[in-house]
């Protein structure tokens, strides 16, 4: 059972072991059967086409929610950890809908021999390795003793957690198998070969210089331009794969702080002033604190230069008065008195043995044996019940041990200290004590300023009337934050999200914007204790941009579009780059060595990658080009003239080609397979 024990004290990193697989967990869409999941009751989202119901979805949560409090003893989830665990279990169901199956179809499995080997014979499973659970006590490295006796005692275990742990150790080591032979698969992909290594180190090498006209799209006024509602439709269909969007939800709203008046502070003042003269009288500053303070009693002993300058002044002063304070800092009123001063060494070294209740006798036999002259470490490792590691402590700093156990080391002289308390005996063995220095410990009352319930009535006031004159319509909720003092906040909510920037807890504006239709007025939410007003502005489901939404956008490329083909039209045809500037009335210029390496083009303070292109490969030496759609304009340029410098040689660009070609693929890897599947994620309704 002790096995047992240690498991449910390590962390919880075993949870999120397999969830580095997320990164494919979109996977291979084409390649899953029709593993579908239909649920009972609402939806949260689908994956590759598998409908992921709420109760299913909230099994997953529960299942990996088991696991985590088995691997925290019980304790309870904070909220972040309850986050975690949602986008966790969300993973785990893409990995399981999508990964898995793709990779049994692609025939990659691993066989049960393969599972003996990674978790007991010579090839040991990573993820048995690095998580902790079966290390040995004694060398901290991974002990197969140590698993195999977690596994015939596991079923031991009357809650049955420890078998529930085991089963989902055992996925993760498949899995991770599984993840290892695809990635092997894949990693041989990237390849880069000796064509392309001579057309890289040839640009690299190649410096050009050119004369250029420009025209800028500028010099034609955009009301000269018409674009139609068809020509809009006809572009938006030819680049509709650009305008792929999430789920998204656009909010405008309003904050009513609830921040302490006026009132409060001068209520929160006359407060601390009678605590503060009850804290000068009282004998027993750490009941006192205890019952009054809104910050616990902080028992730890400090030097002088652990405190601020002002108080450690009058902590140290002879005369000092009875209380130090009251003081206000920001909205926090403290008053200090001094609880008690001792001196003690800073640091001591030490060895140590534990010896469990009940086996006073033997303690006292081995306490006895090491005060005439026996091995400490000896004993130590044949009767302490710590590892042997363990034993030899160090120096350490004397602020973290509670001064019931200090006082029994600081008062004694002797080398070898036995110390009794109620869950143990511990023998010490002080090599080492570091200067002695005064020390305090301080009793602090604290008493923060809060607003107070007619200030949260006001300022709930302030949010009612607000809600009530939008009569629920989003022209009036613009009107009058427009003409009240009420700043309003814009807010952009995408699908998964949790939370919402500049606030602690967005939860309640994330559930309310995704079941709320365009233009919809909330009712008012009580968000990191204000109150928020909200209008949903604009609602983005998955899918396609609408054109409407886009228009604007289109339309302004389309003019662009229109404005080349008539400047284009003017530069075409011209004998020499001379002849057309003067038919033009414009200046020509020069580029001076352009590189097809460096985009940055300094003649133009910019970067303009089809005018790069143009120079650095598409324009032959002495002849005018056709006309370039650059970025802010329309150019004819003539190369000039060219050199090449032997910087960079074949087998460099191949290495350097090599290696970005191997950093990038995964990444490309993973935006190829996530464009294979399709993924819903509604899960903001719910949570």
């Amino acid at each position: 059972m002790a096995t047992l024990n240690t498991l449910r004290t390590k962390g919880g990193w075993i949870v999120t072991l397999v969830i580095a697989i997320a990164l494919l967990a979109f996977l291979i869409g084409d390649l899953a059967g029709n593993n579908s999941i239909f649920g009972a009751g609402e939806k949260v989202g689908s994956i590759a086409g598998n409908k992921i119901s709420l109760m299913d979805y909230s099994q997953k949560i529960d299942e990996l929610t088991t696991i985590q409090t088995v691997l925290s003893n019980g304790q309870a989830l904070s909220s972040e950890a309850q986050d975690q665990l949602r986008n966790d279990a969300w993973s785990v169901m893409q990995n399981e809908i999508v990964f898995f199956p793709g990779l049994e179809k692609m025939g990659i499995e691993v066989t049960e021999d393969e599972m003996i080997d990674r978790m007991y014979g010579d090839n040991i499973s990573p993820i048995l390795l690095n998580s902790g659970l079966f290390n040995n006590p004694s060398t901290g490295e991974f002990d197969k003793e140590t698993l195999q006796n977690f596994v015939f005692s596991y079923q031991l275990d009357p809650t049955g957690q420890m078998a529930i742990l085991w089963k989902y150790i055992q996925d993760q080591v498949r899995q991770n198998a599984l993840v290892e032979k695809y990635v092997a698969l894949m990693q041989g992909m990237p390849f880069v070969n000796d064509a392309e290594a001579q057309a890289g180190a040839d640009r690299s090498n190649t410096y050009y210089n050119a004369g250029y006209v420009v025209q800028p799209y500028t010099s034609i006024a955009d009301s000269l331009v018409k674009v139609s509602d068809s020509e809009i439709r006809t572009y938006y269909n030819a680049h509709k794969n650009s305008y792929k969007q999430t789920a998204s939800r656009d909010v405008e709203y309003v904050v009513f702080e609830v921040t302490p008046s006026v009132q409060d502070y001068a209520d929160a003042k006359t407060l601390i002033e009678q605590m503060s003269a009850e804290f000068a009288q009282s004998d027993n500053l750490q009941q006192y604190v205890t019952l009054n303070s809104q910050q616990a009693f902080d028992p730890t002993y400090y030097t002088r230069e652990q405190l601020p300058t002002e108080l450690a002044d009058y902590v140290f002063a002879a005369d000092r008065p009875a209380i130090y304070g009251p003081h206000l800092e920001g909205n926090v009123y403290s008053a200090v008195r001094v609880s008690d001063m001792r001196s003690f060494p800073d640091t001591i070294g030490f060895r140590q043995m534990i010896f469990s209740p009940g086996i006073e006798a033997l303690a006292d036999s081995v306490f006895t044996v090491v005060k005439n002259g026996g091995d400490f470490a000896a004993l130590a490792a044949q009767y302490s019940e710590i590892p042997a590691s363990s034993v030899d402590a160090g120096r350490i700093s004397t602020q973290g041990i509670p001064i019931e156990i200090g006082e029994q080391i600081y008062n004694n002289n002797d080398r070898f200290v036995k110390i009794v308390e109620s869950n143990g005996i511990l023998i010490l063995d002080l090599y080492y004590r570091g200067p002695v220095s005064p020390k305090v410990q301080l009793a602090q009352l604290i008493y923060n300023v809060e607003p107070s319930s007619v200030t949260q009535q006001a300022a709930y006031a302030k949010a009612s009337g607000f809600y009530t004159a939008t009569a629920g319509l989003s022209d009036n909720f613009n009107k009058i934050a427009a003409d009240s003092a009420y700043a309003k906040r814009v807010a952009r909510i995408q699908a998964g999200q949790t939370q919402v920037s500049g606030m602690e807890n967005g939860r309640e504006m994330i559930r309310w914007a995704f079941n709320a239709k365009p233009g919809a007025i909330s009712n008012i939410m009580e968000i990191d204790n204000n109150y928020v007003i909200a209008d949903l502005t604009a609602v983005s489901e998955y899918g396609y941009t609408p054109v409407e939404q886009l228009k604007t956008m289109i339309t302004s490329e389309l003019i662009t579009e229109k404005k080349y083909a008539m400047l284009a039209e003017k530069m075409t045809g011209a004998s020499s780059l001379s002849a057309l500037a003067q038919s033009l009335s414009l200046s020509a210029s020069t580029f001076e060595s352009l590189n097809y390496s460096n985009l940055y083009i300094p003649e133009i303070s910019g970067i303009d990658p089809a005018l790069l292109g143009a120079v650095c490969g598409g324009v032959a030496e002495g002849q005018l080009s056709k006309p370039i759609q650059g970025a802010a304009g329309v150019y004819v340029v003539e190369l000039t003239s060219t050199r090449v410098e032997d910087q960079i040689t074949v087998d460099m660009e191949k290495t350097r080609l090599q290696a970005q070609a191997e950093y990038n693929f995964p990444t490309r890897l993973f935006q190829a397979l996530t464009a294979k599947s399709d993924v819903i994620d509604g899960r903001a309704k719910y949570f």
